[in-house]
């Protein structure tokens, strides 16, 4: 079970709980437990009317990257995503940063955009994925000459209308 967390004033907080967290730019939702939960604007996350700073998502989770029915990317399990304002942490780590204007998220230690992920909860990760079909990556590790780099433009460029959500920067400098 995935725990969402929204922050805000102090009587202001509130506590999901999810199988699947969808993120389609700056969109959240769950398609099976909640339908839309909140969205990026002027700042912040808005759910139902009220806006909150900060969201949490707890219960040892990995990011799945692709589309639903042929998942390309998966990361190691983390007991905590976040994101603080427009920007996604793995374990306390800022891995990207949501562009309102194209509606995609940026990384920050890796040189890929992509539009959409899912956050789903370890367990529930061998129905959804054939480990033999899919690519592990972590986004917060940056890449590296032994081959994290070339895992990823394989993985990208391998079959690009099979995944076209994760895309390699127009040019690989590092935000700082």
């Amino acid at each position: 079970m995935i725990l969402l967390t929204l922050y805000g004033k102090a009587e202001n907080t509130v506590t999901l709980e999810l199988t699947d967290l969808r993120v389609s730019g700056g969109v959240l939702w769950s398609h099976l437990d909640h339908g839309l939960i909140a969205n990026y604007c002027d700042s912040s996350w808005k759910h139902r009317g009220r806006c909150y700073s900060r969201l949490s998502v707890a219960g040892g989770c990995c990011l799945l990257f692709g589309i639903s029915r042929e998942p390309t990317l998966l990361s190691e399990p983390l007991e905590l995503f976040s994101f603080s304002g427009s920007t996604f942490h793995a374990a306390g780590i800022a891995v990207a940063r949501y562009n309102e204007q194209q509606d995609m998220w940026q990384g920050l230690v890796r040189p890929i955009w992509w539009a959409a992920m899912r956050i789903v909860s370890a367990g529930a990760v061998s129905a959804l994925v054939d480990p033999a079909r899919v690519e592990i990556l972590n986004p917060w590790e940056p890449s590296d000459e032994r081959g994290g780099a070339v895992a990823l433009h394989r993985a990208v460029d391998a079959e690009p209308a099979r995944d076209s959500n994760v895309r390699e920067f127009p040019s690989a400098k590092r935000s700082s």
